[in-house]
């Protein structure tokens, strides 16, 4: 059903009714535009997209002046001129999913984000997105927290060109194998040996970016990030989340937004991120792959647990890794993993059992 609701609302094609045409679909990833028919997928910036329909909908509207002048004409023309005259209550329970009259009820009514109409400049309008499947209630606190930020001055865009420039990958690489070199390269831009434990928040004070911690009754969302032009950077933590509960599941939090910070605010994620709520899937692959890079590489994890000799000698070095880089025992667990280094039976056991899906945790 969610692919079939997809497909009727993002293919043109099904908006020329008695006529029979092939699929053209049409979505918006941030920045980015997406194109995609039978023989390709194309991607490109998302205004380039957006230009090209406006003109085939200025044609339509040029049309209908010359059709018989009566009611659904008339009504069409006037739908098309009056398109971006919605207010913000409307355009936040659209992108939510949900009827304005509802959310107004829990929704601010003034708005410091000027730009609430534009994805990539607001990130009100891309967490009302984000947070679609949470209560009106949560999604509303979230929302006000975000309207409440103060816009401030930082130096991450010259870092966060330094790091892709300097990873130089094709993005068509598996989510993992770009995080692993972002992380890499991040590590080495701040002058981190792989035995260096990284601080996050001390980096993001260094940075110039808000870290606020924040109680959202909610368990299913560990951290919002804002980056737009009146509203951060800024990063909440949510101190009832799963992970971003604890001490170290903040330190992951906080380097998950990082690698949102660093690497998708020119594309996918130009202004807001929920982390737990609803994201591209691949983007937070990447993310929770960096997250645990950068905290605790993969070489250093691996080289510990292939020395150790059995489960006692196995819990010892993770509850070390752990205090040392201010990471959780499956962060540990799953970087010993994805090192591919030989563990001995009794050790791999025991580390399986530390990851919260062992079913993923094979030979």
């Amino acid at each position: 059903m969610a692919l079939w609701d997809f497909i009727e609302t993002h293919d043109l094609s099904r908006a020329l009714a008695g006529a029979n045409t092939r699929p053209v679909l049409i979505w918006r990833q941030g920045l980015l535009g997406h194109l995609l028919t039978e023989q390709t997928h194309y991607v490109t910036h998302w205004r380039r997209i957006l230009s090209t329909v406006e003109s085939i909908g200025d044609a339509i509207a040029h049309r209908l002046l010359r059709a018989p002048d009566d009611q659904r004409s008339r009504a069409a023309r006037m739908n098309w001129q009056m398109r971006d005259a919605v207010s913000s209550g409307t355009l936040l329970a659209t992108a939510r999913g949900q009827d304005a009259t509802i959310d107004a009820l829990t929704f601010p009514t003034i708005w410091r984000d000027s730009d609430i109409g534009e994805i990539e400049y607001s990130p009100i309008l891309a967490a009302a997105r984000m947070t679609s499947r949470l209560p009106a209630t949560v999604a509303g606190r979230v929302l006000r927290l975000i309207n409440a930020l103060p816009g401030r001055e930082t130096s991450i865009p010259a870092v966060s060109d330094a790091v892709i420039a300097a990873a130089n990958l094709d993005r068509s690489a598996p989510p993992y194998a770009q995080a692993y070199e972002y992380a890499k390269v991040f590590r080495v831009t701040l002058g981190l040996d792989e035995n260096s434990p990284f601080l996050p928040e001390q980096w993001l004070d260094h940075m110039g970016v808000l870290v606020q911690d924040e109680r959202l009754g909610e368990k299913t969302i560990d951290a919002v990030a804002a980056w737009g032009p009146q509203n951060g950077p800024a990063i909440i933590i949510n101190r009832d989340g799963w992970f971003s509960s604890s001490p170290n599941g903040r330190n992951t939090s906080l380097a998950h937004e990082i690698c949102h910070l660093l690497i998708d605010r020119q594309d996918a994620l130009p202004a807001a991120e929920v982390m737990g709520g609803r994201v591209d899937v691949a983007v937070e692959q990447r993310a929770r792959a960096f997250a645990a890079e950068v905290m605790l590489p993969r070489a250093v994890a691996g080289a510990s647990l292939r020395q150790a000799a059995d489960e006692s000698g196995a819990v010892r070095a993770v509850r070390s890794l752990s205090n040392r880089f201010g990471v959780s025992h499956e962060i540990v667990a799953r970087q010993a993993y994805n090192s591919q280094v030989a563990l001995k039976p009794t050790v791999f056991e025991r580390l399986r059992q530390m990851v919260s899906d062992p079913s993923r945790f094979n030979p």
